[in-house]
């Protein structure tokens, strides 16, 4: 269904508590997908990809091609797909609502498939189209093709959890059992890690831009015995070789800015090549966004070549980030860039 992007993706979505498989997940983010549309101001209606109609109670139909739930190779199997969605109008959905009340729900109420088109469409619930559209908890941006790609609904929920993740994340295991629809699963930690954590890690360690280390989190102890395992420790890690290097020559941030307000960063292969290569501290980068956005944007090959060439000028500087953000500057400059 059209050309691989970046999704983003709302952070009540990606951690939204639910048990379904890796067709539910796929519906969800083709779902996210859809909304997209309404991110870049276009109106219902008016879709091109999907036909998106909201009724006058606020419901919201999503016609699709059943297609786009199914996994690549797969496509012709219509019969599963029915089967899949099907599933999804009784299995329930969890989230707690911005005035802070629980909310147990569907995820779609009514499932249409047409066998003249090939279509169905789909019913979203007023609160769970909102959800989708509700970025005031922050959100996750990754890649389509790879999140469609994954195998493992468990893998899935991880990769979006974890993509543009540059610090640790804690989670006990009560929270992340519940999140992936599993806390009547694996009384044991040791299992739940051997049977979820470990095939989720080696599937994005062999297929997605992000993966991760782990490490077990132990109960506080004071007496004998062995400590238990109450929790985990995320460690993600960013993988070039996974990554469509399309999409990063690609991202225009003139056009992320207006399309999603707040949540322009600069692309994480940027920032690693000017931490670990070029000297840059965290703090350096964020005091300095601004700039390094201008040159990733005007400045031909801003990550292929201009940086790159100055390497080994910054090694030998005394202030390696002052020598960058003077290059930068002046390149701009000289292209006729008006620097702030």
């Amino acid at each position: 269904m059209g050309e691989n992007k970046d999704l983003v993706q709302s952070f009540k979505m990606t951690t939204i508590r639910n048990s379904f498989g890796v067709y539910g997940q796929r519906t969800i983010i083709r779902l996210v997908e859809a909304s997209q549309y309404l991110l870049e101001g276009k109106q219902i209606g008016e879709c091109i990809t999907y036909d998106i109609d909201k009724s006058l109670w606020g419901e919201v139909r999503v016609k699709m091609p059943i297609t786009a739930i199914l996994p690549k190779g797969d496509e012709s199997n219509h019969l599963e797909a029915k089967k899949q969605l099907k599933k999804l109008v009784s299995l329930p959905l969890e989230y707690e609502a911005p005035n802070g009340d629980w909310v147990a729900t569907t995820l779609i109420s009514k499932v249409v498939f047409s066998k003249a088109t090939g279509e169905a469409a789909l019913t979203i619930q007023p609160e769970i189209w909102e959800a989708i559209l509700d970025f005031s908890k922050g959100f996750r941006r990754f890649e389509l093709n790879k999140a469609l790609e994954l195998k493992s609904a468990y893998s899935l929920r991880l990769y979006q959890l974890l993509s543009g993740q540059e610090s640790p994340l804690n989670y006990s295991l009560v929270k992340l059992k519940k999140m992936l629809g599993v806390e009547k699963k694996y009384p044991r930690p040791a299992d739940f890690i051997k049977r979820v954590v470990i095939p989720a890690k080696e599937e994005l360690d062999a297929v997605a831009p992000y993966s991760f280390d782990y490490k077990p989190i132990l109960e506080s102890k004071t007496g004998r015995g062995k400590a238990g395992i109450v929790g985990i420790t995320f460690i993600p890690y960013f993988q070039p070789k996974n990554r469509d290097i399309d999409l990063e020559e690609k991202q225009d941030f003139n056009t992320l800015k207006r399309r999603y307000p707040g949540v322009v960063s600069i692309p994480l292969s940027v920032e690693n090549y000017m931490i670990h290569t070029l000297g840059f501290t965290k703090t350096g980068i964020e005091n300095n966004k601004e700039l390094i956005l201008q040159g990733y944007q005007h400045i031909q090959d801003f990550e292929t070549k201009f940086l790159r060439k100055l390497a080994t000028g910054a090694r030998k500087a005394k202030n390696p980030q002052g020598y960058i953000i003077r290059a930068i500057r002046g390149e701009l400059k000289e292209n006729g860039i008006k620097v702030d």
